[in-house]
């Protein structure tokens, strides 16, 4: 307790040294030493670079995502001989199956080269096999599917539902042969994306199906709601939903990095 007492209020001592915590014993505190070093290599510079460089990124790729978006708007806007600044029409549009693939054909590739540009070269890799099963996975083959699917169930209950009692259950038959539909698609999807990544870069660990995946589905559940629900205000506002959920996918697409766990 005495050589304690000394050493703390010892004034000749130069607390900035850290071999001075065994200064009477003349034996340098090497241990202590190299772990202040590799405390102070770790922080705080490198976290902050490692927390800007995130942010650049991630603010970036959904800058690129939201200026893709608003720009495919624009055109299927102006395709329909509106003028899409007037009373706000660009997003006034019913978004068709064809409309859904032109708007994440556009914003996934922008967001995924943003993301590259802005993000280690380790990264790219990772980026590469996300956009694929974003765009394979979790739209192309679902939305085809729910599309196809509601075609189909729209030939059946023309000819089933002719009953009135019937037709007042057509609605709820029809939300839940979509949900059946977007399901299976998301499944097929998943398979067919992780067979394309293992012949593309010879890797075989497959991508399990993700939350983030259901939550980018909320685009075929607004488009399925808009269409059961047509000309209706609630198949209305649906539809004005499905470009805002379709940035979740090129967003995860260009912010996917090797340190995620999928």
């Amino acid at each position: 307790m005495a050589t304690f007492f000394m050493l703390v209020f010892n004034t000749d001592m130069n607390i900035n040294k850290v071999e001075n915590f065994n200064y009477y014993n003349c034996i340098p505190n090497q241990a202590f030493k190299n772990f202040t070093q590799h405390y102070y290599n770790i922080t705080p510079n490198n976290i902050s670079s490692k927390k800007d460089n995130s942010l650049k990124v991630k603010a970036g790729v959904l800058s690129a995502a939201v200026i893709s978006t608003l720009g495919v708007l624009y055109a299927i806007t102006k395709n329909r001989g509106k003028n899409p600044l007037k009373d706000f029409n660009i997003f006034k549009q019913e978004i068709t199956p064809m409309n859904m693939l032109q708007i994440t054909g556009v914003s996934v590739p922008a967001s995924l080269l943003a993301g590259i540009a802005l993000d280690k070269k380790e990264n790219t890799k990772p980026k590469l096999k996300e956009g694929i099963s974003q765009m394979v996975g979790n739209l192309l083959i679902p939305i085809t599917l729910v599309n196809e699917s509601i075609k189909l169930k729209d030939k059946i209950d023309g000819k089933v539902f002719k009953n009135p009692i019937l037709k007042r259950l057509q609605k709820t038959h029809k939300a839940i042969y979509t949900t059946v539909a977007l399901f299976t698609g998301l499944y097929i999807g998943n398979i067919v994306a992780n067979e394309i990544n293992s012949k593309i870069f010879s890797n075989h660990k497959k991508r399990p199906i993700k939350i983030q995946d259901f939550s980018a589905h909320f685009d075929d559940v607004c488009f399925a709601t808009s269409l059961i629900f047509r000309d209706n205000k609630i198949g209305n506002i649906a539809g004005r939903f499905i470009p805002a959920t379709l940035l979740v996918s090129a967003y995860e697409t260009g912010t996917k990095t090797v340190n995620d766990k999928n």
